[in-house]
């Protein structure tokens, strides 16, 4: 079983494997995935290679990795469903945040027209708990991207 994440941008891809992981687990999937997402241009690891590793490091809990000779790919072993929740929104609330930290007024501003309050809380708490986004006390709370 494979999950090929060529010719997608690194939000689309990890997307992309959120979906066809959880299809193919929901089907009672039992052995090994290999991810395709190429060893980049360098040859030592192109940017979904390295996104695709800090969102496994993340997911720990919700499947396990190793790697072959084939630096182009990573094989999960699945051990449940990922939860349902927008990376690509994630992705947009970080870098919204990543200059300046933005209080939770600005940041349901931004996204309303997507996101409801619900959604926009739940997905600060979610990046708050994986330590990619920081609180900051001023006269209100505000939230920054953490450095890399």
């Amino acid at each position: 079983m494979e999950i090929d994440l060529h010719d997608k941008n690194v939000n689309e891809a990890i997307n992309y494997f959120m979906i066809k992981y959880n299809e193919i687990i929901s089907k009672g999937f039992k052995g090994e995935i290999n991810v395709i997402h190429g060893y980049g241009s360098s040859g030592v690891g192109g940017k979904i290679k390295k996104r695709f590793k800090e969102f496994s490091d993340a997911y720990t809990s919700y499947f396990r990795v190793s790697y072959n000779n084939n630096i182009g790919v990573t094989v999960v072993k699945p051990i449940k469903v990922l939860p349902n929740y927008d990376f690509l929104f994630e992705n947009e609330l970080l870098k919204f945040c990543s200059e300046t930290p933005k209080s939770l007024n600005k940041i349901q501003n931004k996204f309303f027209k997507d996101h409801n309050n619900s959604e926009i809380k739940k997905t600060i708490n979610n990046l708050l708990k994986k330590g990619f986004l920081t609180e900051i006390s001023k006269k209100e709370i505000h939230y920054l991207k953490k450095g890399e």
